[in-house]
């Protein structure tokens, strides 16, 4: 299967076809219909889509809507009726210096959450109620989180209802919202963390706002955290900030809920990223995960940065933390090198109910440089999380890449993907599309890629005394097995496997399976240890109850073999005392001993118990 998924790139009213052939390095796609069609169309949407499950999606716009300070806009996808994806602006932002000083909030950049009864909530970067002189620009407020309500009755408007108006004592500038199990919200500003939990007075609904953290209290915090937290089952946040660290190349940080309410909200750096060829840098985006395996399990984070790995162009990275309370250590699972895998990601993952990650890079794929493309157009990635059952492997590939070609394609996806009932992924470009301020696209085919089940290889991987027959075998079909026995990854290169062959010294097997229009399998492995044992040492003296002390001689076969004895019933092993000639046995004792030689396996434990009476 063709890893470069279709495009089905829609987001207005009609499809417009181009003319002339496709580049070649791009997949067949349906060309965009953009935002910005006429007067009061937004565009350049930085927010990701709230995607429902019937493929109803939401997002915002910076700008656009009747006042140009902003919308709420739908996108209701075909039916029977209608053959053409619907943009609608369902809620226009008004401009409190234009429009009578309402106080409503303006410039909303951050995706909308879904709320109850159908409700949307969000926040604008400006505006509301405060009078703050402190606010950017003075006076006209710092900014909203809002609540959008359905209409009661069909051909009704929505309503908004502003349920908080920050001002500059508790952040300027609200970006991203999540809820919690109990519908209290939470979301960051420039300088912030903050939660907003409702209660009642007099009978009314009232918001409360309370600052969780502020930054630039503590060292290296930075300048502040980025959009996009994450919750975990406890109440725990994550999130990451840009810059600052240890190295100034960007932090993750927690925040954990206390049982006392005097106490507060305890927060930490959790990892900093350190730049150069061997870590990522510039955290942007959000993280997604969850908690590890094991005993007593940790944490494991994903997530991109925009600069940092081995091509300075950004990093997909998995933080790990085995244990709880134990340090974490990044593993980069892809540096972007700018080319068909993209670069520079600016937004978060998307995970899917599988397990694998998918995600966007502004830059990398195809290059066209007449739509200032000259560092590619952007691609979709996905890493895709594979089992060879003991573990999970993930593997990196490019999805789709965007062309930008004759201002048609969308360019610079930025934003993080979601989904619909049908599996479809639906994504924003930034640029691009007939009127070059952005598109809403389709993954209209991103079932799941298949790939090959992992073989199996028998016997077990272990240490044994004579040369062994293997076997591999695979669950699926029709498939073809390749496979090496010096510890190298096989390939469709590789010897491959067509009857059980013999290894008879130590060697490490490695197999795939392929199957045409299928990813290969992941590989399977087992080390075959292949050397003889000694044998066992035989003792002069059977056990037995003996009235006077006895001499006791040892001897093997195994001609240069060493023996190493205990005389208190312990395992012997080769730090135990080494056998040089015969012993007495004075007292009642059990002896146990064990022959060694290099290149051989230990022997078996010969044992005997001894009783001295003393008559």
């Amino acid at each position: 299967m063709d890893n470069l998924r279709h495009i089905l790139a829609v987001a207005a009213a009609s499809v417009l076809m181009l003319s002339g052939p496709l580049p070649a390095s791009a997949d067949s796609e349906t060309p965009a219909v953009s935002f910005g069609g006429n007067k009061h169309a937004g565009g350049s949407p930085q927010a990701a889509l709230l995607v429902l499950p019937n493929g109803i999606s939401y997002g915002v716009t910076a700008d656009g809507g009747q006042y140009e300070m902003g919308e709420v806009f739908e996108l209701i996808p075909p039916n029977s009726t209608d053959s053409s994806w619907r943009n609608a602006t369902i809620y226009s932002f008004a401009n409190p210096a234009s429009n009578g000083g309402t106080g409503d909030g303006y410039g909303p950049a951050s995706t909308l959450l879904a709320g109850p009864n159908g409700s949307l909530y969000g926040t604008t970067q400006y505006g509301g109620q405060s009078t703050d002189m402190n606010c950017i620009p003075p006076n006209k407020g710092c900014g909203t989180v809002f609540q959008l309500l359905p209409p009661v009755a069909a051909g009704d408007p929505w309503t908004k209802d502003i349920l908080y108006s920050l001002n500059s004592a508790g952040g300027v500038g609200p970006l991203s919202l999540l809820e919690d199990s109990s519908g209290n919200l939470y979301g960051t500003t420039g300088t912030t963390v903050f939660e907003l939990s409702e209660s009642t007075v007099d009978g009314e609904p009232v918001w409360n706002y309370k600052v969780l953290y502020t930054f630039g209290t503590t060292m290296y915090d930075g300048t502040g955290p980025n959009s996009g937290l994450l919750m975990d089952d406890t109440g725990a946040i994550y999130g990451t900030s840009a810059n600052g660290g240890l190295y100034n190349k960007g932090y993750v940080f927690t925040l954990t809920p206390s049982s006392s309410a005097s106490t507060g909200w305890a927060y930490a750096q959790v990892y900093y990223f350190q730049g150069g060829t061997t870590d990522g840098a510039t955290p942007n985006g959000g993280l997604l995960g969850g908690s590890g395996t094991g005993s007593s399990p940790g944490v494991f984070l994903w997530g991109t940065t925009q600069a940092g790995g081995t091509y300075g162009l950004g990093t997909l990275f998995q933080l790990e933390q085995e244990f709880l309370d134990e340090p974490y250590f990044d593993s980069i699972a892809h540096s972007f090198s700018g080319g068909s895998d993209g670069g520079v990601p600016k937004a978060g993952l998307f995970e899917s109910d599988d397990g694998s990650y998918w995600g966007t890079a502004s830059q990398g794929g195809v290059v066209n440089s007449a739509y200032d493309c000259s560092s590619g157009c952007g691609v979709v990635f996905e890493e895709q999380r594979k089992s060879d059952f003991t573990h999970f492997i993930y593997s990196f590939s490019t999805i789709a890449e965007f062309t930008g070609y004759d201002f048609a394609d969308g360019s610079d996806p930025n934003t993080a993907l979601g989904i619909d009932n049908s599996g479809t992924l639906y994504g924003l470009t930034n640029t691009g599309g007939t009127y070059g301020v952005g598109t809403m696209y389709l993954l209209a085919d991103a079932a799941p890629v298949y790939t090959v089940a992992t073989p199996s290889i028998s016997p077990a991987a272990k240490a044994y005394t004579t040369a062994q027959t293997i076997t591999i075998a695979d669950s699926m079909t029709g498939v073809t097995i390749y496979y090496t026995t010096d510890g190298s990854k096989p390939t469709t290169s590789s010897a491959e496997y067509k009857e059980p062959f013999t290894v008879s010294s130590t060697e490490t097997v490695k197999a795939i399976a392929t199957l045409p229009g299928w990813l290969p399998s992941a590989v399977a492995h087992a080390i075959y240890t292949i050397e003889p044992r000694v044998t066992k040492p035989v003792f002069s003296l059977k056990t037995g109850t003996y009235s006077t002390p006895q001499m006791l001689t040892m001897s093997d076969a195994t001609d240069g073999a060493s023996i190493y004895y205990t005389t208190d019933g312990s395992n012997p092993s080769t730090s135990s005392t080494l056998y040089t000639g015969a012993i007495t046995v004075g007292t009642t004792e059990t002896i146990e001993a064990i022959a060694a030689l290099t290149g051989y396996m230990n022997s078996a434990i010969q044992t005997a118990s001894y009783t001295i009476t003393g008559d």
